[in-house]
């Protein structure tokens, strides 16, 4: 084969991984910048506490979620037990 076919393959190569970089910088900042809205962005407000595994078909779970803290019971069918306010 040609050098100009390998030329181009590496040109497109490194053009495609530039473009990558590119949108990768964009999303960045709009993250950074609240452009978009919360669709990129992440709210770390839910943390697990406390996890008991009852049998292996349930397990009571404790959950945080901004100021409430939520005690639910995970099997076949999810019940919320009770929502502890913290002040």
């Amino acid at each position: 084969m040609e050098t100009s076919l390998y030329l181009k393959a590496f040109f497109i190569l490194v053009l495609l991984i530039s473009l990558i970089g590119v949108v990768v910088t964009l999303m960045k900042f709009f993250k950074n910048k609240y452009i978009l809205g919360s669709y990129f962005t992440s709210d770390n407000n839910l943390k697990l506490e406390e996890s008991l595994n009852i049998d292996h078909k349930r397990r009571l779970v404790m959950c945080k979620f901004k100021k409430k803290k939520y005690l639910i019971l995970l099997g076949q069918q999810d019940i919320l037990i009770d929502v502890i306010i913290e002040e």
